[in-house]
């Protein structure tokens, strides 16, 4: 089922009332579906809204379909609650495939509108919806469906499958975040309508077809397609006579369709081919060889017997619910081979993220190393710079020592006082020197003239 487009407006919430349980209700009778187990929710259906269900479910079997279940929600007067549904509303204006099923703007204007209708003690209680031969569970979009817009504690979900002829309820479950499926479920209605309770029960959990409803003429007996009875040796409108013959001939039967297997495995090889992609068509025609070579070893039995036609109709109606159960059988073993192909397309895709997941594990641990070094480094690397910056300290602690300081002060001054001393002695010397040689040229100029 898909989300788009659906607008459900406010999930209902209220404190459930104090109500005295169908089941204690001494105008009413209750009958069990199955085995509501002690810890599940008591769900109280009426009948006449349950054969409604199944009528819908069986009214087409090519798409999904569904609607709203409306009710109450109860404590009974030891403080257990319960939910009754009393009535349903089929979603109109739906868009629907053979595996979805969508709620449109108009599907939920439609239901918001036949439900204001109603007295304001009838709420929706939950919701329903078709699974033709998917099977009886809660895909992903019906669990959100379930999380986000019938999330109340005593909400219910209904899941049918009218070709497998299943149905299961859904309750939600302290501590889960997701509703779970219930072990039954409980019809009632008028004390005076015992029988037809009783029977649709029977029905429900694959007993004897109920007898048509008056009331319901021109429409099958509970709303989904009728199935032949299911022919019993316990059965008391059958004598001993008859179920040994019966039993005589099944056993006969079941030796023929061996014979017939084999037989048209046989004749496999001389016929065409049959190409990849038609099972099914396949399937039908060995059924139906199977089911013709039976009939014929039938017939030719019950010839001699007395009440022969009445037999052979009932066995033509267990021949018809056989050949309906292989074919149920065809269609489950597919469903069986898609189911197993899709586990082990999971688990490959569960080795593949495991293996992912080991290589971001080993990044981690990586990461984990690259950083305990990086940290040894840095611890290093700050041991080695304090050591340094003691030695720096320490080394501008001498060079501000006032000793140190003076003695360098004293050995600069007598160092500047050798130097001029020195220089003077120096420029002195020089100057006698200059004026020794000016004399000497004065000395020999003046003997020169006194030589001339």
């Amino acid at each position: 089922m898909s989300d788009d487009g659906i607008e459900f407006g406010d999930v209902e919430q209220q404190l459930p009332e104090r109500m005295l349980r169908p089941d204690r209700d001494p105008r009413l009778v209750c009958v069990p579906v199955a085995t509501p187990g002690d810890e599940d929710l008591p769900i109280f259906v009426d009948l006449d809204a349950m054969m409604d269900v199944e009528r819908h479910a069986a009214s087409d079997t090519s798409v999904e379909l569904g609607g709203v279940l409306l009710g109450g929600r109860y404590v009974d007067d030891d403080g257990r609650p319960f939910v009754v549904v009393c009535d349903t509303l089929r979603a109109e204006h739906y868009e629907a495939t053979k595996g979805s099923f969508k709620f449109t703007h108009e599907t939920w204007e439609a239901i918001s509108r036949r439900r204001d209708a109603y007295p304001d003690d009838v709420r929706m209680v939950g919701w329903y919806h078709t699974h033709p031969d998917w099977g009886v569970f809660l895909s992903g979009m019906d669990l959100f469906i379930c999380q986000n817009f019938f999330a109340h504690p005593q909400d219910v979900a209904l899941v049918v499958d009218p070709c497998r002829d299943d149905r299961g309820w859904f309750q939600w479950v302290a501590g889960r975040d997701q509703p779970r499926r219930t072990g039954g479920f409980r019809l009632f209605a008028s004390r005076h309508r015992r029988d037809e309770l009783e029977d649709l029960s029977r029905q429900l959990e694959g007993g004897r077809t109920m007898p048509a409803d008056t009331r319901y003429a021109g429409t099958p007996p509970v709303g989904f397609a009728p199935q032949p009875q299911i022919l019993r040796v316990s059965d008391p409108r059958i004598g001993p006579g008859e179920a040994v013959i019966v039993v005589a001939l099944l056993m006969q039967t079941l030796m023929l369709g061996l014979i017939a297997w084999r037989l048209l495995d046989d004749s496999r090889g001389e016929s065409t081919p049959i190409v990849a992609g038609a099972p099914a068509n396949s399937n039908d025609e060995r059924l139906a060889v199977i089911s013709e070579a039976r009939q014929r070893v039938i017939e030719e039995l019950l010839r001699e017997q007395p009440n022969a036609e009445t037999i052979a109709q009932k066995l033509s109606e267990q021949e018809s619910r056989i050949v309906a159960l292989e074919r149920d059988k065809g269609g489950l073993e597919a469903a069986a081979a898609s189911l197993a192909k899709d586990y082990h397309d999971t688990i490959e895709d569960r080795d593949r993220k495991d293996k992912q997941l080991d290589g971001l594990y080993q990044r981690v641990r990586d990461a984990e190393v690259n950083v305990e070094r990086l940290t040894k480094q840095l611890a290093e690397a700050e041991t080695t710079n304090a050591d340094f910056r003691s030695k720096e300290r320490a080394a501008w602690v001498w060079y501000v020592d006032p000793i140190f300081l003076s003695v360098v002060g004293a050995t600069a001054v007598l160092a500047g006082i050798i130097g001029f001393v020195g220089a003077g002695d120096f420029y002195r010397r020089r100057a006698a020197a200059a004026t020794r040689a000016q004399l000497d040229r004065t000395w020999r100029s003046e003997g020169e003239r006194d030589d001339d």
